[in-house]
């Protein structure tokens, strides 16, 4: 499993999610979600008519689909801009759609990204990095990296003791990136390393 499917799996306990998979089938992501408990009823803040916190059981609606391989900008297009609501969109991986043509790919992104901003949706976008490959050969990731509003790049170090994840965020459109990789600890929620100096820049 890679570092962005461990990522993937936390981003599903959204209220109302979209998983649009261009590799696997419906069948083998929610089998893999499941196994992980993601699509469960989970207990959530809410905040009452006077003001106090409270916890109420709320479903977990996950929708998981595919994208046709003959098609797969018209397939992604067309599914998201069927939503009627707010949503948040999964799409793994966009490896698939950046083979497309450059052309057909940069007017995808710009029709995709207009309706993901006027609908209010949220969209996480998987890229798999291929290390056999030099950049240049990847022809439209420069195209999926300038249209994102926020790019985060995971990665792992194994010690002796167990596995880290590490979240870089490299690009944040509307506010400061971290000079600093964080710690992400999977199992419990996400924490923030304070034992080094991490500072805004």
């Amino acid at each position: 499993m890679t570092e962005g499917e461990i990522l993937l799996r936390k981003l599903t306990v959204a209220e109302t999610v979209l998983y649009i998979s261009t590799v696997r089938t419906p069948e083998a992501v929610r089998e893999w979600l499941t196994d992980a408990e993601a699509l469960s009823t989970r207990p959530r803040s809410r905040t009452s008519a006077s003001g106090s916190s409270t916890h109420q059981p709320e479903s977990v609606s996950v929708t998981i689909t595919f994208a046709d391989f003959e098609t797969p900008l018209s397939a992604v297009e067309q599914k998201i801009a069927a939503l009627s609501a707010p949503t948040t969109i999964i799409l793994d991986s966009i490896n698939r759609l950046e083979d497309e043509s450059e052309q057909e790919y940069l007017q995808f992104l710009t029709r995709v990204q207009s309706i993901v901003h006027d609908a209010g949706h949220v969209l996480y976008v998987h890229v798999l990095n291929d290390e056999q490959l030099e950049p240049t050969e990847i022809t439209n990731r420069e195209h999926t990296l300038n249209v994102s509003d926020s790019v985060w790049t995971l990665s792992s170090e194994r010690t002796d003791a167990a596995i880290e994840h590490y979240l870089s965020i490299e690009k944040n459109r509307f506010g400061p990136v971290l000079s600093e990789p964080l710690e992400l600890n999977f199992d419990g929620g996400v924490s923030v390393d304070t034992s080094r100096s991490i500072t805004l820049s």
